[in-house]
């Protein structure tokens, strides 16, 4: 009997050893995140948030299109073809969102610059890049286009030394579609 509870005794420790280390291993990728917990019960999604919901909506009638901007920002519209929006209180050139037409009919010199694509982004079913050039020190301008048509939507945004305003080009860019022609009867703030 003696000799059973020996031999009982060299199984055991080897067994709770392999267990001590298991449960060591295990712990160790708990902590690291490399093993996660599901809890259990009925489990929703949480909603995602439209940051740009409350924002006021620019409807351009003659190139029908629609932008939205954040309810402390103001526009200003040179003429239909170029409009421009800034926070209030921010000097219209300093940090301005800005959004050009131009006709491929047209005779108008582009800017000859080098600029860099930054990102991709999908606007009115298209992908189009965000492309960034960088003049002197502190001075960036950051550009996208949109076609539709002989048209050419040109996106831009300068950024003088606070970055703090360059989120919004991406989120203002992301509200922008095309309307179609019947429901572009007004312009409103």
């Amino acid at each position: 009997m003696k000799q059973n509870a020996r031999g009982f005794v060299h199984l055991l420790v080897p067994l709770i050893l392999a267990l001590i280390v298991l449960a060591g291993i295990g712990y160790y990728a708990y902590k690291n995140g490399q093993i996660k917990l599901i809890p259990q019960g009925n489990l929703s999604p949480t909603p995602a948030t439209d940051e740009t919901a409350n924002w006021i909506e620019y409807i351009n009638t003659k190139h029908s299109y629609l932008v939205k901007y954040p309810e402390n920002w103001i526009y200003k519209e040179l003429n239909q073809d170029y409009v421009y929006f800034n926070p209030l209180g921010v000097s219209d050139n300093d940090q301005s969102v800005s959004i050009t037409v131009t006709n491929s009919k047209s005779t108008i010199n582009s800017v000859i610059a080098d600029f860099k694509t930054v990102r991709n982004i999908t606007v009115s079913g298209q992908e189009i890049e965000i492309k960034k050039y960088k003049s002197g020190t502190s001075v960036f301008r950051y550009i996208a286009k949109v076609k539709n048509g002989d048209n050419t939507f040109t996106f831009g945004f300068s950024m003088y030394t606070d970055k703090k305003y360059e989120p919004y080009f991406d989120q203002i860019l992301s509200t922008f579609k095309f309307l179609e022609s019947s429901s572009t009867d007004k312009n409103n703030r």
